[in-house]
Formats: structure tokens, sequence, C-alpha cells
């Protein structure tokens, strides 16, 4: 008690009874359960307000499966679920990996070991991998049509991610002319 200056050293000098080393044991003994209970108290405020820890099998169920004819989506839809639900970056790759099917898992496997922990670059190689040549996305643009069931505005948002594709396959910039351009060549075809 010198020590945490509850008392001082002329204090305890003065304690010779028996009676008096019971009240000071007693008054160590309350120090010790307000410690502990100031520790108990620290750390349950502690866990309740701290994060729970990251669990690679509970974000598993959250990972969308990894469709060959949409690889664009795959991803965007990943990274939604991936800030929705804020999975650490240094597990993305683990988490997409999970959901490859053919030519992505062909090309996963291809990429050094060195460079398949960073997300943004196997994401690019797998879309390279995925990328047509701008012939087919112009006929996926022009022999697109409203499906039985589909609104309108279903039908106009494929469309446009359709023409988007073909148009950015296309043209390097995006220049007014240049599209201006590739539309009158269109229609010239």
């Amino acid at each position: 008690m010198v020590e945490d200056d509850i008392l001082a050293e002329e204090d305890v000098a003065v304690l010779d009874k028996p009676s008096d080393l019971i009240i000071l044991k007693r008054l160590q003994l309350q120090l010790a359960q307000a410690d502990n209970e100031k520790l108990r108290l620290q750390l349950s405020q502690g866990s309740s307000t701290s994060e729970p820890p990251f669990c690679l099998s509970d974000a598993l169920k959250f990972v969308p499966l990894f469709p060959e004819e949409d690889s664009d989506g795959f991803f965007i839809s990943f990274e939604r679920a991936a800030a929705l639900y804020e999975w650490p970056e240094d597990k993305c790759v683990l988490l997409a990996h999970n959901s490859f099917r053919g030519k992505a898992q062909d090309v996963f496997r291809s990429l050094d070991s060195t460079i398949t922990n960073d997300y943004h670059v196997v994401k690019k190689s797998i879309l390279h991998a995925y990328q047509k040549v701008p012939e087919a996305y112009r006929q996926q643009f022009r022999s697109c049509r409203k499906a039985e069931g589909e609104t309108y505005v279903e039908f106009f948002r494929r469309k446009q991610i359709l023409c988007r594709k073909w148009v950015d396959s296309e043209l390097v910039t995006n220049n007014f002319d240049d599209l201006l351009q590739l539309l009158v060549l269109e229609d010239v075809k």
C-alpha cells in the first residue's frame, strides 16, 4: 500500500497492534477487489465495442457464384459484398478464388504465386482472359431482344450494358467524335 501511495511509511510504522494489522489486510483486500472490478468493467466494455474477428467460413456464404458468361458481373457483385460485410482486402483473393470456374480457374493457376495475393491483379488478369473482340460485343448488342416476362426497364438496362461493352472494346478514348464515327460506321455496315 506504501508502493501504491495509499499509506505513508509513517502510518505503517504506527501500526503495532494485531487489530491494526487486520485493518491493513482488509484495506489491501478491498483495493485488490476494486482493481479486479475495474479490470472486469474494462474487459466487458472492450468486448462490446470491438468488432468480431473475420471468419472465413462465414464470409464464404456470401461470395457470389462465378458465371463464365458474365465475369464483369461477378466482380461487381463480389466487391459490393466485400464492402457490405467489410472483408479485409488481403482475404479477397482467397474468397473469390473459391468461386472461380473454367477459364478463370485456369488463369488463376497460370499466374505467378507472388502476384496471386493481389486482388486487383487477379481481377484484371481474369477480365482480360474473358474479354472478347469488339465484333463479338457488337453482335451481342445487335442480337439482343426483349425476353418474355422481362420489363422494358430490365431490357433497356441489359441492352445498355451490352452497348457499353461494345463501345469500350472499340474505343481507346472516350471521345465524342470517335463514338460518332463508330455509330456511322455501324450504320453503313
